[in-house]
Order: C-alpha cells, then sequence, then structure tokens
C-alpha cells in the first residue's frame, strides 16, 4: 500500500467518524448552548486544522468534515450548514486561482458554470432557510458523508 492509499484510507475514517457522529444527533434536537469558547477554538483549529491538512495533500476539500465538527461543538444545525459553505465557498476561490494560471478555462463554460452555481446556491439557501428541518439536514449530511467516503476507498477495493 503506498502513501497515497494510506492518506485516503484515514481520511475516509475521518469521514466516516464524522457521519456516523452526524447520524447518531439526528434525532437530538439543536443544542441551546455552545461549548466555551476555548473549547471551541481547541478542537476546531485540531480538526479543521488535520481535516485542511490532509485533504489539501488529496486534492480534496475538508469542508465536509467541518460541518459535523460545528455541531458537535454546540453551532445549531443550520448555522453549521451555512458556515460550512462560506469555508468551502473561500476555500474553493483558493483553490480555482491557484490553478487558473497553468490551464485555459474556456470562458463560455466558466460564465455558465458560475450561473448555475450562483442559481443552485440560491435555491439552496432558500430552501435551508425556510423549508428543511434541522434533522433532514442531519439525515442528509450523514448519507452523504458516507457515500463520499466510499467514493474515496472503493477505487482502492476494487
Amino acid at each position: 500500500m503506498n502513501g497515497l492509499n494510506t492518506l485516503l484510507i484515514l481520511f475516509s475514517a475521518m469521514v466516516l467518524i464524522a457521519a456516523f457522529r452526524t447520524l447518531l444527533a439526528a434525532e437530538q434536537s439543536d443544542p441551546e448552548q455552545m461549548l466555551p469558547f476555548v473549547q471551541r477554538a481547541v478542537i476546531g483549529a485540531t480538526v479543521a486544522g488535520a481535516a485542511g491538512f490532509v485533504g489539501g495533500m488529496l486534492g480534496i476539500g475538508g469542508g465536509f468534515i467541518i460541518s459535523p465538527l460545528l455541531m458537535w461543538i454546540g453551532y445549531r444545525t443550520k448555522e453549521a450548514a451555512a458556515t460550512t459553505a462560506y469555508i468551502v465557498t473561500v476555500s474553493s476561490f483558493s483553490g480555482f486561482f491557484g490553478h487558473v494560471s497553468h490551464m485555459a478555462i474556456d470562458p463560455w463554460l466558466l460564465a455558465l458554470t458560475v450561473l448555475a452555481v450562483i442559481m443552485a446556491s440560491l435555491a439552496g439557501s432558500w430552501f435551508m432557510a425556510n423549508r428543511a428541518k434541522p434533522n433532514w439536514v442531519k439525515w442528509f449530511y450523514g448519507i452523504l458523508l458516507i457515500l463520499v467516503a466510499g467514493k474515496m476507498v472503493g477505487p482502492l477495493l476494487f
């Protein structure tokens, strides 16, 4: 087993832990209080730093680890989802700008993709704010994380 495969397996294990943690919390109500600031800062920096480091080495974002982490330290489900969306946006832009100088981009494809992302983001934000229930979000997110972990290790197994 080479080093990349080992990293993929370890990262997948982190994703599965986050998935099962999210699914276990799906039927629980949102917390009334957050952890104290110092605990949030230490836990958040440690887990987010590890997820970002490993995700950066693998070329995948660690954003899907952040949402379960935020819920774990006391953020409400919808706040965690919105914060994660913001983090992923910043991370995606930095990755995009890092790669754009090394490649040719079709301006029409870029414009179409940006338009689709903006429209889907607006629709998703509206749905999250007006229709989605916290337990739906947790169930969806937990299942999505399991699928992500499966996609990462599936090629290694077959």
